[in-house]
């Protein structure tokens, strides 16, 4: 409902200036543009997660948020941080007790730890500057994108500026491939397989571009404003800041790849089978549930069969076409569905969760993990 009278106000009222700025505004967004830094930037993303802005309600509902101070309270290190072994306490009390359930999650922690720190510091992740502590604001970023809701993070605010290039499972999976995989000891450039991998990976954009993209899709969602009349910086007036703090370039992504012996994806995909197998079961049986573990399934026993696995081999069995209109699922919303036990506590264990925008018990949907807000009724006339 917000949405709409927001869309009321700007389109058929009109934005008068006066109303969405002042002198003290004005001052304070151009010195923001001249020293925005990577520190302030994630933080004003944070900001962006938990309050919103003009047009968009907020990632977070309250009552998450204060769920999640509460989950780091309880869980944090004697530096009030949050290391590996906070993450495995508070994924051990989710889990459900029968089964291997525990002795998998303790398989994977190092990949789903690795997950949860890229995440943290996105998009200002390279291997130079990585951490082995998080603090409570890059645990409600990172939690933000593990639990399902990437699509509905970045949002335009400008018709002109309506190309964030969401909409693709591409991008999300290119940074889970990311933060499990490292640089290849050796480049095979004359192998005519990996020349044609290469050009199937780069999606018509190098690393240095997708990197200064990320930064771009941050910063025009959560640049200052001060009313819902604010005229917000369009993208190409973001650009400057963009230059100024992009990191190093990343490896290109046909540089990478995930060792198969060290377990890194096939362990989160044991963990995912067992978990959406769970789900199904709570559910008295979901179609939807069982064919995703079963493209898992079939997914781990073909990457296994290779000594490493590059980002096209990730593609070849995970579908990236446009999410919005296909609502195809994969790994990334088997691994939502394990971290959506941050925003709804004990629900890998019930089997129900609280509707985003309602606030009403409901039962699991796996789709509603992208889908905020819809009921069950709504969801299931939607995804059948």
């Amino acid at each position: 409902m917000s949405f709409i009278v927001k869309f009321f106000k700007r389109h058929l009222v009109g934005t008068p200036k006066y109303e969405g700025h002042t002198p003290e505004f004005d001052a304070r967004r151009e010195k923001w543009f001249e020293t925005c830094t990577r520190d302030i930037l994630l933080s004003d993303f944070t900001t962006w997660l938990k309050h919103g802005g003009p047009y968009f309600s907020s990632i977070y509902t309250p009552k998450e948020i204060e769920g999640l101070q509460e989950i780091f309270a309880a869980h944090a290190n004697s530096d009030n941080c949050w290391d590996q072994s906070s993450l495995k306490s508070y994924l051990l009390t989710q889990i459900p007790d029968e089964g291997d359930h525990e002795a998998l999650l303790i398989k994977s922690m190092s990949s789903l730890w690795a997950l949860t720190i890229y995440f943290a510091q996105w998009p200002f992740n390279t291997a130079s500057e990585t951490t082995e502590s998080l603090t409570l604001p890059a645990l409600t970023r990172a939690v933000a994108f593990l639990c399902g809701r990437h699509y509905k993070m970045f949002r335009s605010w400008h018709d002109e500026d309506k190309v964030f290039n969401r909409e693709s499972d591409q991008v999300i999976l290119e940074y889970i491939f990311r933060a499990l995989a490292t640089t290849r000891p050796v480049r095979h450039e004359s192998t005519p397989a990996l020349l044609e991998e290469t050009s199937k990976l780069e999606f018509g954009y190098d690393a240095k571009s997708a990197s200064e993209r990320d930064i771009l899709d941050v910063l025009s969602v959560a640049q200052p404003w001060l009313s819902d009349w604010t005229t917000t910086l369009t993208r190409d007036e973001l650009v400057p800041i963009v230059h100024r703090l992009s990191p190093p370039t990343p490896p290109e992504l046909s540089d990478l790849s995930i060792s198969v012996a060290g377990g890194r994806l096939t362990s989160v995909l044991e963990l995912s089978i067992l978990i959406l197998q769970q789900a199904s079961k709570l559910r008295g049986g979901s179609k939807v549930i069982e064919n995703l573990r079963r493209e898992l399934e079939t997914a781990h026993s073909e990457l296994q069969k290779a000594e490493e696995i590059s980002f096209a081999a990730i593609t070849k069995h995970f579908d990236v076409d446009n999410w919005s209109v296909h609502r195809n699922l994969t790994i990334y919303d088997a691994i939502a569905l394990l971290f959506n036990s941050f925003t709804n506590p004990n629900c890998l264990r019930t089997g129900k969760v609280v509707n985003w925008s309602s606030g009403e018990e409901e039962i699991l949907n796996i789709h509603a993990l992208r889908s905020l807000g819809l009921t069950t009724v709504e969801r299931s006339s939607v995804y059948h």
